[in-house]
């Protein structure tokens, strides 16, 4: 089943497209943007979280339990060696975005995305200190062992019809925003930005249920028009994949968005 999701996200990439002059060069998108939309009295901001990154074993316990406030304390462990730092833990529905920051100041994030049970939550992490995005597992409330259960599910696609999108095609960057946030149907405006050029479009965006399979149909003042394919990833974030319009039917084109949580 189709879900019409995200129209301004996806379509926006290709308005951009028709004012680069033949300039196709990607560009990922600006990853610094993405926060968390707070749930404090999520249940699972009173919980343990029991986490594993590479050979490192963590525990990570709400500061606060009875405010559900998001503010973790975590100890890891490998072998003789310890770790300490604090956590900000922000859930929103089936996305995790946490914050930890080192005794020194240095900073780690977190993004991740919960299994349909909600009780597993896996991803990739960057730090300060290293950049290369790594894996990350969490259980909460207590400590699962890794199964088959922990796949994550892409049941809940009102998610992406609901929140803007940071678009990339080529050197142009779009911000695609949905025109009905609060009745999610798909219908977006996108708006890019290239040097001193700017562009608009009319989207209309689709995600299938199950599978994370993403399009997205875009018209152009002028009329034209263009049809973005592209897939959801695994950190449940980002879209990657390929557009083509109508004046250049042959033309196969990347493009890359990435969902923009935002705090309340």
């Amino acid at each position: 089943m189709l879900i019409r999701l995200l129209s301004g996200t996806m379509a926006l990439a290709v308005v951009a497209l028709g004012f680069m002059a033949g300039a196709y060069s990607q560009t990922p998108p600006n990853d610094d943007v993405v926060h968390a939309k707070g749930e404090m009295n999520d249940p699972r901001l009173r919980q343990t979280w029991y986490e594993t990154e590479g050979e490192w074993r963590g525990i990570w316990t709400p500061t606060h339990p009875s405010d559900a406030d998001g503010a973790f304390t975590a100890s890891w462990r490998l072998r003789r060696q310890t770790e300490g730092a604090t956590l900000q833990v922000r859930v929103s529905d089936q996305i995790a975005i946490i914050t930890r920051t080192q005794p020194n100041g240095q900073h780690c994030t977190y993004r991740g995305t919960f299994n349909t049970a909600r009780t597993i939550v896996s991803g990739n992490y960057t730090c300060d200190w290293a950049r290369t995005p790594m894996p990350w597992r969490a259980s909460v409330g207590s400590n699962i062992p890794a199964s088959a259960n922990d796949q994550p599910s892409f049941s809940n696609s009102l998610i992406y019809l609901a929140a803007p999108w940071r678009e990339t095609e080529g050197s142009w960057h779009g911000t695609w925003t949905p025109v009905n946030p609060e009745n999610p149907d798909g219908h977006f405006a996108a708006h890019w930005a290239h040097d001193r050029e700017s562009a608009r479009a009319d989207l209309f965006i689709t995600v299938e249920s199950g599978t994370g399979h993403v399009q997205v149909h875009r018209t152009d003042p002028s009329g034209r028009t263009c049809d973005y394919a592209g897939q959801i990833a695994g950190d449940f974030l980002t879209v990657n994949g390929s557009y083509h319009c109508s004046d250049r039917p042959n033309d196969a084109l990347p493009w890359s968005a990435q969902l923009l949580l935002r705090r309340q």
